[in-house]
């Protein structure tokens, strides 16, 4: 599981997970693509999103979806994907400092896989 802003030049394969940062930075305000994403679990894990302890599920796009990897019938790989994800996250100075969290849980486990970071949100000078 990780968690990312706006797309960066280096391109990840689907193999390979990339690191979640320890600081997303943000502009207050102003548009910001994020998303909180699982790879594996199934059935299909729920992904919730907390912004300093308080609840934006409802603000991102739910998607999961399967990619079979190989050529060699029955001995091909299900890889599953799930993500939440907005390109329109607005955030506000008091969410400064503040943790994005998301966690994610699969039906009939007991325990939540969980990711943090820390939001570094800049207020726009004016001029």
């Amino acid at each position: 599981m990780f968690v990312r802003s706006a797309p960066t030049a280096s391109r990840v394969s689907d193999d390979a997970l990339p690191r979640t940062p320890t600081t997303i930075h943000l502009v207050e305000d102003r548009p910001q693509r994020i998303q909180c994403i699982a790879l594996g679990g199934y059935p299909p894990p729920s992904v919730k999103v907390y912004v300093g302890g308080r609840d934006v599920t409802d603000q991102l796009e739910f998607r999961h979806g399967a990619t079979l990897t190989g050529v060699v019938l029955g001995m091909r790989r299900i890889d599953f994907r799930s993500e939440r994800s907005t390109d329109d996250f607005l955030a506000q100075a008091e969410n400064d400092r503040a943790s994005l969290e998301c966690v994610v849980t699969v039906p009939g486990t007991e325990r939540d896989a969980t990711e943090k970071v820390r939001l570094d949100v800049d207020c726009e000078s004016i001029r």
